[in-house]
């Protein structure tokens, strides 16, 4: 299992997103058990477009993944809410891991964003 890491950016997104610490805390426990490389994107993972090396992952379990694509049918979002928001992530280059003494196989969570900011972001 790869390490995660966060960049300056992405906490400082944490701030102005100004998300409630629980919310802050569930995001980074769903990327500290689940993030990985994407390989196939799915409703919950995926690449920024045109980005094949730059990665989304919505705060979503995925044994919650069924209860999420129903939730998002059936009700409004509450901002609150971890699946709300995406990190975007890499894997951190091998400057990066002899820079900040990360591990090798290091996840660099660049950004922190919303399911609506994200959508720039990917092909439609």
């Amino acid at each position: 299992m790869p390490t995660v890491e966060y960049s300056d950016y992405a906490l400082e997104q944490f701030r102005a997103l100004n998300l409630n610490d629980w919310t802050i805390a569930e995001i980074m426990s769903i990327n500290a058990a689940e993030l990985q490389e994407v390989t196939t994107p799915n409703p919950i993972e995926g690449f920024l477009e045109g980005q094949r090396r730059v990665m989304w992952r919505r705060a979503v379990r995925r044994m919650a993944i069924d209860s999420y694509l129903q939730f998002e049918s059936d009700s409004e979002d509450n901002p609150s809410d971890a699946w709300n928001y995406v990190s975007v992530y890499r894997w951190a280059t091998s400057d990066e891991v002899i820079q900040h003494r990360l591990a090798p196989q290091t996840l660099l969570v660049v950004a922190i964003m919303s399911n609506l900011q994200l959508a720039r972001y990917v092909a439609h």
